[in-house]
C-alpha cells in the first residue's frame, strides 16, 4: 500500500523520573530530511531518534519536536561554555565602544545567551532517558506512519480513478487515430482531381500513384501506434504500484514520478502528431488527467 508523506504523530512517555513528549511532522519532499526542536542538552538522543523515524519513514521533511520535564530529583549537570561567554563579552564590549555607550555587560546578561550555560543530564541518568526517549519516539513515528497510511488508501484510490479515465481517453484515440489516414487520403484526392480538372490534365493513374505515395509518407509520420502502446502500458504500471508493498525502500513515489513524467511526454509526442481536431481534444483530456496524476503523485513516499 502506497504511503502519503504528509501526517502528524505524537508520543508520550512518564517514567518515574521524566515526562516525555515527542511531536513529529512530515510533508512532501525529495528526500529524507529532518529538523529537531528540543533542548540543546538532550542532543545526545537525536541520533537515535532519527534512526528510529528512518525506520518507518523514507521520504518526507519530519519536524521532530521534543519537551522533557524532570520529575524527580535527578541531578543535571551545569555546563559553562567560558570561551563563548567572552566572546560575547567582547562583541558586547567592542559594540559598546562603537555607539559610546558607557555600560559593560553583566554576568546575568551573559548567562541568557545561547549555549553559555547548559544543563546536562548526568551521565548515570542519560541511559535511562534515552530509553525513554525512544519509546516516546517509537509511539509518535508509528502514529504518524498510520496516518501517512490511511492518506496513502485516498491518494490510490484517486490515482486508480484518474488511471482509469486516462485508459478510457487512450482507448478512445486508437480508432481515430487509425481513421486520419483515410481522410487525409480523401481530402489530398479532392484537393488533387480540381488541380487536374482546372488544368485539363486527364492522366489519372500519375494522380493515383503520387496520392499513393504521399499517403504512405503521411502514415508514417502520423502514426501513433507506439505512443498509444506505452501509454497503456504506464497506465498499468500506475495501477500495479497503487497496490504495492512500499514499506522497504519508500520507492513508489519516486517511480510515480517518473511514470507520470513519461505519460506527459508521450501525450505531448500524440499532440504533435494529430491531424485531426478529435485527436486533439482528446489529447488535451489525457493531459488534463495526467497533470492531476503528477500532482497526487508528489505526495506520495
Amino acid at each position: 500500500m502506497i504511503k502519503s508523506m504528509t501526517g502528524y504523530g505524537r508520543g508520550e512517555v512518564k517514567t518515574q523520573d521524566y515526562h516525555i513528549l515527542v511531536e513529529l511532522k512530515s510533508v512532501n519532499h525529495k528526500y529524507n530530511d529532518f529538523t529537531f526542536r528540543m533542548p540543546k542538552s538532550f542532543a545526545f538522543a537525536e541520533e537515535q531518534m532519527r534512526k528510529t523515524i528512518r525506520n518507518k519513514l523514507h521520504r518526507g521533511k519530519v519536524d521532530v519536536m521534543m519537551t522533557v520535564e524532570n520529575l524527580s530529583d535527578k541531578e543535571f549537570e551545569v555546563r559553562v561554555n567560558t570561551k563563548l561567554a567572552k566572546e560575547y563579552i567582547e562583541k558586547i564590549e567592542s559594540l559598546c565602544e562603537a555607539c559610546n555607550i558607557n555600560d559593560r555587560p553583566g554576568i546575568e546578561m551573559i548567562t541568557k545567551f545561547p549555549d553559555v550555560m547548559t544543563a546536562m543530564p548526568l551521565e548515570d541518568n542519560q541511559e535511562a532517558l534515552l530509553e525513554a526517549i525512544v519509546e516516546a519516539t517509537e509511539n509518535a513515528t508509528k502514529q504518524l506512519d498510520e496516518m501517512r497510511t490511511k492518506e496513502g488508501r485516498v491518494l490510490a484510490d484517486d490515482l486508480n480513478f484518474r488511471a482509469a479515465n486516462l485508459k478510457k481517453i487512450v482507448e478512445d484515440m486508437a480508432p481515430i487515430a487509425e481513421e486520419i489516414p483515410a481522410l487525409y487520403r480523401e481530402k489530398l484526392s479532392e484537393r488533387i482531381a480540381k488541380i487536374l480538372d482546372k488544368t485539363g490534365i486527364s492522366d489519372t493513374s500519375l494522380s493515383e500513384e503520387r496520392i499513393a505515395t504521399e499517403v504512405a509518407i503521411f502514415a508514417d509520420k502520423a502514426n501513433v501506434d507506439e505512443e498509444l502502446t506505452r501509454l497503456k502500458s504506464h497506465i498499468l504500471q500506475i495501477t500495479n504500484l497503487t497496490k504495492s508493498d512500499n514499506s522497504t525502500d519508500g520507492s513508489v513515489g519516486k517511480k510515480l514520478d517518473f511514470l507520470a513524467q513519461e505519460l506527459n511526454r508521450e501525450a505531448n509526442t500524440i499532440g504533435s502528431k494529430a491531424n485531426s481536431l478529435d485527436l486533439t481534444n482528446l489529447v488535451l483530456k489525457a493531459k488534463a488527467e495526467i497533470e492531476k496524476i503528477r500532482e497526487q503523485v508528489q505526495n506520495i513516499e
